[in-house]
């Protein structure tokens, strides 16, 4: 198996991203027991990923990700984990509810990225309670590790850059289909690796969202508080369900036909919440809640807001 390169940009905030630091060292290290070299990026974190890679490394890069636009067009096969929410476009967006999740989406997002069909980059996103938030996770062996994720892809540079775009219009539409059709990919990484840990890769999940007349829709370390508040008020008699997203681009296919849809978006992008603005193009019955650090107590008084409430107004949660 190639070595693991982590690549981490300078102004990257050590106090911020100590829990992260952590995991990808642990997933670098310890499980695949092989050089890592880190390295204080001062032009280009796209750059010392693409050379990482071509020189036959899997690639695990921390850093303020805002754009792969050359990692894409060049067909780099590596996951970026994010300090920031904001979806990458062309790139495949993940959004981990735990650091176990974030684990998880770490090796299989290798698998996916990696696949012939698909070979773009795969971003995975931290918040702000993922990022200050330590928990034990259950990690594979060395033996099984290896025979999850198979030989590298890439062995000769010069022959993978034949796969390069030119930086052009057509090529853009290109890659959004590459990333549709990466969702097929999904199901098939999920079951490999269901069978090794018992635990799902996928792009969404439902909870208790059996006849119910509103949905909440979350992404994220905030699913957690979430589930804790659907579960309080399916004890309270109401009609109420949670849908998780955790591929984000491309978004999902989710059934919200006929029902109220509650979005919670940790942050605001051009005057709209992320979640929200997907959403709200097939379900007009959608309401915006703004929440960082939402208690279930606070999604619980949220949700009798809105049933009592006709407007759909922008909810804030702090």
């Amino acid at each position: 198996m190639p070595e693991i390169m982590n690549a981490y940009e300078v102004f990257m905030s050590a106090a911020e991203s100590a829990n992260a630091e952590i995991i990808l060292d642990y997933t670098a290290s310890r499980k695949y027991k092989k050089i890592v070299l880190k390295h204080k990026i001062t032009d280009s974190l796209e750059d010392a990923v693409i050379g990482s890679a071509l020189s036959g490394k899997r690639t695990l890069a921390l850093g303020y990700i805002h754009s792969a636009k050359e990692l894409c067009l060049k067909r780099i096969p590596a996951v970026l984990v994010s300090l920031n929410k904001r979806p990458v476009n062309h790139a495949l967006n993940f959004y981990p509810e735990s650091s176990q999740e974030l684990y998880d989406d770490i090796l299989c997002s290798f698998k996916l990225s990696e696949d012939k069909k698909v070979l773009l980059p795969v971003i995975i996103h931290l918040d702000t309670l993922l990022k200050n938030t330590r928990e034990q996770i259950e990690p594979m062996t060395q033996k099984i590790t290896e025979n999850f994720l198979g030989p590298y892809i890439i062995d000769k540079a010069d022959k993978h850059l034949k796969l390069s775009l030119p930086d052009n219009l057509e090529s853009l539409s290109i890659l959004e289909k590459t990333a549709e059709n990466s969702r097929r990919i999904i199901p098939e990484i999920s079951d490999q690796w269901k069978k090794r840990t018992k635990r799902a890769f996928s792009e969404s999940e439902s909870f208790m969202t059996e006849n119910t007349d509103m949905l909440f829709i979350t992404s994220g370390s905030m699913t957690t508080n979430a589930r804790m508040a659907v579960k309080k008020l399916k004890e309270l008699g109401e009609k109420v369900g949670l849908i998780k997203i955790h591929l984000l681009n491309p978004f999902p296919a989710i059934d919200t036909a006929n029902k109220k849809i509650a979005a919670i978006d940790t942050k605001l992008f051009l005057g709209s919440g992320i979640l929200y603005k997907e959403l709200k193009t097939t379900n007009q019955n959608t309401t915006s809640i703004i929440a960082d650090i939402a208690s279930p107590d606070d999604i619980v008084k949220a949700f009798q807001h809105m049933k009592t409430s006709d407007k759909q107004e922008r909810l804030w949660l702090y």
